[in-house]
């Protein structure tokens, strides 16, 4: 309200190393902007309030006053969303076009011809539905885990290769009892390695999500940190491939 943009109080809060999370300093424009538009600050039935509503809504209507951007213009912050975007049918990458002259004239082509997906859908809509995705999977963490009873391992390529070479080694009259014997055991711990990789991600992956709370606006940190891929099809529905595998889309 005093006249300060967001990245001037970004970057003092950052020289100031006020804490954003335990140990986190690199406040940005998005976490400013989160803060000015949480309505949980003005109190809810579970939060007091913290200010008054006069003071809020000022504080929006300055900062609303002050966009200028056009919609479909990529930036920092959405630039995460369009190289995470695929296509819902063939799962090739998804190639974002806008016309700037045009108000929410946006498009998503298939990069595979064969394919030939597209579908119209702004930036802004995308980034709300994906906040509402991370939403569901913050206020129930445990949809974010895979690796429970339903979870099937899924070996790499290369456990592939030594699974092929393994079984040639089997059949073949002359090889090598020792070697084969080697590359079993090298394959048993690679297969171990890879499930205990997968289980640490979806460990870390829920824990970062059981302390992050609800998002008013979308959150550029918070996707890149779960997020591998989105998946749109050509209804312009979303899902969600998390860092552990795991899809959620907009319903159960």
């Amino acid at each position: 309200i005093g006249g300060a943009f967001l990245k001037a109080i970004a970057d003092r809060l950052t020289a100031d190393r006020v804490e954003y999370l335990p140990g986190e300093y690199d406040w940005n424009k998005s976490r400013i902007q989160r803060i000015i538009e949480d309505k949980r600050y003005i109190g809810t039935d579970i939060y007091e309030p913290i200010i008054d509503e006069t003071t809020f809504f000022k504080a929006n209507s300055t900062k609303d006053s002050r966009r200028t951007h056009v919609v479909g213009t990529v930036n920092a912050e959405n630039r995460p969303l369009i190289k995470a975007a695929c296509c819902g049918r063939c799962g090739a990458k998804l190639s974002h076009k806008a016309n700037l002259a045009k108000q929410n004239s946006e498009y998503w082509y298939c990069q595979n011809k064969k394919c030939g997906a597209s579908f119209k859908m702004t930036l802004t809509e995308l980034a709300n539905t994906v906040s509402q995705i991370l939403n569901r999977l913050i206020d129930n963490p445990m949809l974010s885990d895979r690796t429970g009873s339903q979870y099937t391992y899924e070996p790499s390529l290369n456990v592939q290769r030594m699974n092929n070479e393994i079984e040639r080694m089997i059949e073949s009259l002359d090889s090598d009892r020792d070697a084969v014997q080697k590359l079993i055991l090298e394959c048993a711990a690679k297969k171990y390695d890879e499930h205990k990789t997968t289980r640490h991600i979806a460990d870390k992956l829920k824990a970062d999500l059981e302390r992050t709370g609800p998002l008013s606006s979308y959150s550029p940190e918070l996707f890149e940190r779960t997020v591998s891929t989105v998946l749109i099809d050509q209804q312009g529905r979303v899902q969600l491939v998390l860092k552990n595998g795991t899809i959620v889309g907009e319903e159960l």
